[in-house]
């Protein structure tokens, strides 16, 4: 028997795979779904009224409940997908965590949060699986050696302040931004970075620009009470980091000179952004 849910958030039994030996672990799994899917409910029907947010990954059951997630027919993945340790669990590089199976599955997770430590996700024909790998090294955007500068002067009176060493931009009030910053998009290019913000203003956004005119249908919204610019990425809750990995290439293509930054507030001119260890991968052609 199926049924078939938008979202869904339950306890599952993982399996710790690789050369030592199968330890069960608890997962609490959160899939955002773009569109439904057809879920065994026999499987997971005791535990429907446990709808939560994020996976938690302990080193013990914490609650007793145990069932596992089969998908019937084609999963359609996309959304957010939370990672958190929980009792002090430390997972070892190369361990891997079942989390979905299908029967097959079509597109991915948008945004995947896990600050520490750093998984991989693995879209297996017939398993979704998180794989616990080193941190690679990245060279973010260093801040602290760009000048930042206004963008649509008639909109900024807001204010710019870098942390974290360069690694992260602080904007505060109505404040719209730019860096220069000249990057070729071509349909590979990828955007990557953390979001945080702990005031809603009415557009909070990242985009790339030719010159100092607005331009919606080159920039993110992620998070506002407006509506304005491209909203696949508009799902921010706050308050904590979010991590990003925008396909900007699958939107737009061409040349660009500048890295713009939105945290549009007119009416109150008391909205935050953070916008930290951006990376932009372009492959060598």
């Amino acid at each position: 028997m199926y049924k078939t849910f938008a979202f869904v958030g339950m306890w599952v039994i993982a399996r710790r795979l690789g050369s030592r030996s199968v330890k069960l672990l608890s997962l609490l799994v959160l899939a955002l779904l773009a569109g439904g899917i057809a879920l065994d409910v026999d499987a997971i029907s005791s535990l429907l009224d446990r709808i939560t947010e994020g996976i938690e990954i302990a080193d013990e059951p914490i609650t007793g409940l145990f069932g596992g997630i089969t998908v019937g027919g084609e999963a359609t993945l996309g959304g957010t997908l939370d990672i958190d340790l929980v009792g002090g669990f430390t997972p070892d590089i190369g361990d891997e965590f079942e989390v979905l199976h299908w029967s097959s599955f079509s597109g991915a997770f948008g945004h995947i949060v896990d600050l520490a430590p750093h998984f991989t996700p693995d879209y297996r024909s017939d398993v979704f699986v998180l794989a616990v790998e080193e941190p690679p090294v990245v060279d973010y955007l260093d801040f602290s050696t760009l000048v930042v500068e206004s963008y649509e002067y008639g909109q900024d009176d807001g204010t710019a302040e870098v942390l974290d060493d360069g690694a992260s931009l602080r904007l505060s009030g109505n404040a719209w931004k730019k860096v220069e910053f000249p990057t070729v998009i071509v349909p590979e290019t990828v955007l990557e970075f953390d979001f945080q913000s702990s005031s809603e203003g009415e557009i909070h956004g990242i985009g790339f620009d030719t010159d100092n005119g607005m331009s919606p249908d080159r920039t993110f919204q992620l998070f506002g009470s407006q509506t304005w610019g491209i909203q696949d990425y508009a799902t921010y809750v706050a308050p904590g980091v979010v991590h990003y990995e925008i396909p900007v290439g699958l939107f737009y293509t061409g040349g660009f000179d500048y890295l713009v930054f939105l945290t549009d507030d007119d009416s109150n001119a008391s909205a935050e952004s953070v916008f930290s260890n951006i990376t932009i991968e372009v492959p060598s052609l």
